[in-house]
């Protein structure tokens, strides 16, 4: 898969950050910028030693998190979007409102022409970052509002 060495983690991880510029920010805060300072430092601790019990496709799941936790972020917190029975919302059932449509604005990135990040992974590894969810559980266990336990 990707990432047999340092070198390789930090080209990776530009273009994830390349990628998830194709979405329109609207919040000064919440943009590329904070995602690539995320994913920095995820680097910055994985080249610490700090991902050595990792396997490839959980050290990519940091990184995907990292960079897209903020993805198309609006401003706006869950408890407001709620409130207001926003489309987003009544879309996810008022549950990690936020941290699910970072989620769904990611696999869709991924399917925009020259956007597919992903394009080079295994079955096995898509269907464990797709359906073990390791990127979606790290996205939505950011919601400190939800009843999410963080698994060990």
């Amino acid at each position: 898969f990707f990432f047999n060495d340092t070198a390789t983690t930090e080209i990776y991880t530009e273009q994830i950050v390349g990628s998830v510029r194709c979405v329109q920010e609207t919040d000064p805060y919440h943009n590329a910028i904070h995602g690539a300072d995320v994913a920095s430092n995820v680097c910055y601790f994985l080249r610490q030693g700090l991902g050595e019990p990792l396997l490839n496709i959980e050290v990519a799941a940091l990184i995907i998190g990292a960079v897209v936790h903020d993805i198309g972020h609006p401003g706006l917190n869950n408890a407001f979007l709620v409130s207001t029975k926003s489309k987003q919302a009544m879309i996810y059932n008022d549950q990690s409102v936020l941290e699910n449509f970072h989620v769904t604005t990611f696999y869709s990135i991924t399917k925009m022409e020259n956007c597919d990040i992903l394009q080079g992974l295994e079955d096995k590894d898509w269907s464990c970052l797709l359906y073990t969810s390791d990127a979606a559980d790290d996205l939505l266990c950011v919601d400190l509002g939800g009843r999410r336990i963080i698994k060990k």
